[in-house]
């Protein structure tokens, strides 16, 4: 009886949760940036220490963010869970196509323009398994 009300505890903490659209945006395993840890910005940098920086920003709708790479490493930005290393890396909106950049080399950059509101988790390919991940909150 106890373990019953609980579960349903649970569950009903997770729904409520949910009215907050804040809440809904972390990734669930403790891992991922919250709605509020993302930066207003529509730039991005690679970084020597194999992050993106920031790691998290938010944008409106139909804004372009810019992706450079001052590093000595060649990096990618890729939201394609078909070319990542863990596909649960990856994360786009429903009906959204992938995108991925190609190699960024030492002193280049990409560029991408979010049309479609909601979240874009997306890797650098060769440097996934270091945490090389990064997030773009669209909103309308």
């Amino acid at each position: 009886m106890i373990r019953t009300i609980l579960r349903g505890a649970k569950l009903t903490g997770a729904c409520i949760a949910c009215l907050f659209p804040a809440a809904c945006f972390s990734t669930g395993d403790g891992t991922g940036p919250a709605l509020e840890d993302c930066v207003r910005a529509t730039s991005v940098t690679m970084t020597d220490a194999l992050r993106f920086d920031a790691e998290c920003v938010r944008v409106s709708s139909g804004e372009t963010v810019l992706w450079t790479n001052p590093s000595p490493q060649r990096h990618t930005v890729t939201a394609d869970p078909t070319k990542a290393a863990n596909p649960a890396n990856v994360s786009l909106p429903d009906g959204t196509d992938p995108f991925d950049s190609g190699w960024i080399p030492p002193g280049g950059n990409f560029e991408y323009t979010f049309s479609v509101p909601g979240r874009y988790d997306y890797v650098c390919l060769p440097h996934e398994n270091d945490a090389m991940v990064g997030t773009v909150i669209v909103e309308e």
